[in-house]
């Protein structure tokens, strides 16, 4: 059985809608392109985090409901050699 048994996504990117069961849970992809309004590179390079807010429906049993999520995704990390050294007890 699949983990996750809701209908795929049709060739169209079309999905039907199904109910969330009560604390259930069910999943979607997001896919991002973070452009310049320039179309420099150059602007990109300075950014280290992006902040993402999504806006969905949810249908389950209590009707459709308005819901968001947020999340702070960072664009890069520090290198290694830059982590701060592993507090030692004292």
């Amino acid at each position: 059985m699949s983990a996750r048994p809701y209908p795929p996504a049709r060739p169209d990117d079309y999905w039907a809608a199904y109910i969330v069961p009560i604390h259930g849970e069910t999943e979607m992809e997001i896919v991002i392109d973070i452009t310049s309004a320039t179309g420099s590179d150059v602007e990109l390079e300075a950014l280290d985090a992006a902040y993402l807010r999504v806006e969905y429906i949810a249908y389950g049993p209590h009707g459709r409901t308005p819901q968001e999520q947020q999340v702070v995704l960072p664009l890069r990390f520090p290198a290694a050699a830059a982590a701060p050294a592993p507090a030692t007890p004292g």
